[in-house]
């Protein structure tokens, strides 16, 4: 009888190992920071040495498919995760809406958005991206449209998210990505790796969000701004009622 209890104990304590060492493992890294990226920096990552093509390190599972500006969409570790620990999301759109009014946020989960302007948008080749034989557009995107861009002949604008770890599990929930737009966008996920600073992979089209455009963001006027609005427009109220006193006069 001690043997039997014995026995169920130790299936017991081993079962619970097992439970907590899967949780561990499954435990999905932490975004520690995002930063815009100018083409030059992006063209970096696309040095000698760059790597593209699924399978993913990072994508948008169930893609490609199109959001509303402003609607969040969650981003999950690739299969190829593990030979990375940052995610390059790339924004692009036609050359035809861009310039464009106002600007485009980018939100990833808690960390403080980004934002980008026309000015911020640069061409395929201007990112160093591959545009040339014999690999003329990148393995896995091609000349794909997603929410009706093509990603060679697109304008870019660029984020890169770094994670406190690689990006693993496979399927492990990395974030929400939540984009507020003015004109249709494409988001092409990428994966660098901060040791190497190279990109190591992407995710295919069927790893891409489109984003749908939404209202030109009207800022909100600032504290000070409304304040002085308030003294300005108390002035002119005095100026009229004396002006008004003295012609009653």
């Amino acid at each position: 009888m001690e043997n039997k209890l014995l026995a169920r104990y130790s299936a017991s304590i081993t079962l619970t190992a097992l439970i907590l060492g899967t949780t561990v493992a499954l435990a999905s890294p932490t975004p520690v920071s995002i930063t815009k990226q100018t083409a030059g920096e992006v063209a970096i990552l696309n040095g000698a040495g760059a790597n593209y093509g699924p399978p993913s390190n990072a994508t948008f599972p169930d893609g490609p498919f199109t959001v509303g500006s402003g609607t969040p969409a969650t981003l999950t570790a690739g299969p190829a995760g593990v030979n990375a620990d940052t995610v390059l999301l790339v924004l692009s759109a036609t050359s035809t809406d861009v310039p464009f009014p106002g600007t485009i946020s980018l939100k990833f989960d808690d960390l403080a958005p980004v934002s980008f302007s026309s000015a911020d948008f640069f061409t395929t080749a201007q990112g160093g991206f591959p545009s040339g034989p014999p690999h003329h557009n990148i393995p896995g995107i091609a000349n794909g449209a997603v929410n009706g861009i093509k990603f060679p002949d697109a304008e870019h604008a660029a984020a890169d998210i770094l994670f406190n770890d690689v990006l693993t599990p496979t399927g492990a929930v990395l974030g929400d990505v939540t984009i507020t737009s003015p004109i249709n966008l494409r988001v092409d996920v990428f994966g660098d790796n901060s040791s190497t600073g190279l990109i190591v992979g992407n995710a295919a089209n069927s790893g891409a969000e489109g984003v749908s455009p939404g209202p030109v963001p009207i800022p909100e006027p600032s504290p000070t701004a409304l304040f002085v609005g308030a003294i300005a427009l108390i002035g002119v109220m005095v100026v009229r009622h004396r002006r008004h006193h003295c012609t009653s006069a």
